[in-house]
């Protein structure tokens, strides 16, 4: 398959920051599918620069950040027979399409299939649920729509063949504060089967980015075409 994707790598966090475009977390939120940002707010970020370098800060965040190169490390132990994992440099790097170059991806990690050498998108999650229902849907293969568009989208910019979704599900007593457990749960999306969805999230993005530079405020909520 040619290669649709140019990778950029930077200095430090702050470069890196500078040059997100529409990622994984963008399409969901223009979906109006992310529980932290609405589109009308990625259409701030993306028009007024409203969001600070600092905004990005938080608990969940910061425990992301340091849990991730121990999950990365736990799965590349228990699937060191199965693949090839390419980690992030130390201040990241960024994928973009090559025809699209506002369509960007900051993949966790690249999977490398040892027998027969397809690529693939590892996403690393860190998920506090909040009760043993909600960890059962994790375990029946549930995954919260967010997740599951931005793995689109990281397909749709590098168009490679599968995604992994690497998840630490974190359990705490909220009358105790104790942690009760963590348990990993990994799920896999693959590519087959779902080009009319990556088009049709293509297709919606870009319009959005399009909106973005003719000052065009988002006025309806865009209907998910994500089939599960």
């Amino acid at each position: 398959m040619k290669k649709i994707y140019k990778v950029q790598k930077f200095k430090t966090d702050s470069d890196w920051l500078l040059h997100r475009g529409i990622g994984g977390s963008s399409a969901s939120a223009i979906l109006n599918q992310n529980p932290y940002m609405s589109a009308n707010e990625l259409y701030d970020q993306i028009v007024f620069h409203s969001k600070k370098e600092s905004d990005y800060e938080n608990e969940v965040t910061i425990r992301g950040k340091s849990l991730e190169p121990l999950i990365r490390n736990e799965f590349k132990f228990f699937y060191k027979d199965t693949f090839k994992v390419v980690e992030p440099p130390k201040h990241n790097w960024i994928f973009k399409r090559i025809d699209k170059p506002f369509l960007t991806a900051s993949l966790d990690g690249v999977l490398i299939d040892l027998k027969t050498k397809e690529k693939g998108v590892l996403e690393i999650k860190t998920k506090e649920v909040k009760s043993e229902s909600e960890a059962l849907k994790w375990e029946l293969g549930t995954i919260p729509q967010n997740y599951y568009i931005q793995c689109l989208h990281y397909l749709m910019v590098t168009g490679f063949t599968y995604c992994f979704i690497v998840s630490h599900l974190i359990k705490k007593n909220y009358q105790t504060n104790e942690l009760e457990w963590v348990k990993m749960n990994i799920q896999k999306i693959y590519r087959k089967g779902k080009e009319e969805e990556l088009v049709a999230l293509e297709n919606i993005e870009t319009n959005f980015y399009k909106n973005c530079l003719d000052h065009k405020r988002p006025r309806a909520i865009f209907e998910v075409l994500i089939r599960r």
